[in-house]
């Protein structure tokens, strides 16, 4: 394994997408903790909070990985009629 990061941050719709990546960072990744952010139930669609909350996640990820080794993971899923590439790219930051 490559350095520990000291924190990863996950962005997702839903509790099968946390699951996912749980899974994955814990079997691949050496890390010391683990931020969720996801999807609050029953509000609307999934995607669109992810995409709304994107910008200020990446300013935050941008703040820390000067000062400390993190990660941003977001996770979107193409269940939408959009096309399949617009659907794996979240909003622009800027």
């Amino acid at each position: 394994m490559g350095k520990r990061i000291a924190e990863i941050v996950v962005l997702v719709e839903d509790q099968a997408q946390l699951s996912f990546v749980r899974r994955y960072v814990k079997q691949y990744i050496e890390y010391a903790g683990i931020r969720v952010d996801k999807a609050p139930p029953g509000q609307g669609a999934g995607e669109q909070w992810v995409k709304q909350e994107y910008p200020s996640e990446v300013d935050h990820y941008r703040r820390q990985s000067a000062r400390r080794k993190s990660a941003l993971v977001v996770v979107l899923d193409a269940d939408t009629s959009a096309t399949a590439s617009e659907s794996r790219r979240p909003a622009s930051p800027d």
